[in-house]
């Protein structure tokens, strides 16, 4: 346990705050379902795929295409901060399987404004979703 020096309280170690095994979209199966029917959001930098799960969590999946960011250093940063905006945001992603893909407009942002780029994008999805479920739900009434 690492202490704080000036109030002696407990930090949360770095490995308790990342997403776990269960938080990943980890098979080409569950990439397809969420390509072939998610509700998608695009903005300069990313394109959002999401798709309602069965489960209570969220799932992420990352598409980091080496043609946007050429740099192995680049990618990996993208990557982190796509993760720590997914991780401050599981509340209102809660049931969803989500991709996020890469766009061309990548390389001319800076990391910095991923966040707000996402968190807009994040929000986008969440409503996409819900609208089209009371579409259904409205025509599942009527029939």
């Amino acid at each position: 346990m690492v202490t704080d020096a000036q109030d002696g309280s407990v930090a949360v170690p770095a490995d308790r705050q990342r997403l776990g095994r269960t938080a990943r979209l980890a098979s080409a199966q569950h990439f397809k379902r969420v390509f072939a029917a998610g509700v998608r959001s695009h903005g300069s930098a990313f394109t959002v795929l999401a798709i309602p799960n069965r489960l209570a969590r969220p799932r992420l999946g990352l598409a980091v295409a080496r043609k946007h960011l050429r740099r192995a250093v680049d990618r990996n940063r993208a990557k982190r901060r796509i993760r720590e905006s997914f991780r401050k945001n599981l509340r209102l992603l809660c049931g969803l399987d989500v991709v996020v893909m890469t766009r061309p407009g990548i390389s001319r942002c800076r990391p910095e404004v991923y966040e707000a780029m996402l968190s807009t994008q994040w929000k986008d999805v969440v409503r996409r979703i819900s609208t089209t479920k009371t579409a259904r739900e409205r025509e599942e009434r009527s029939v």
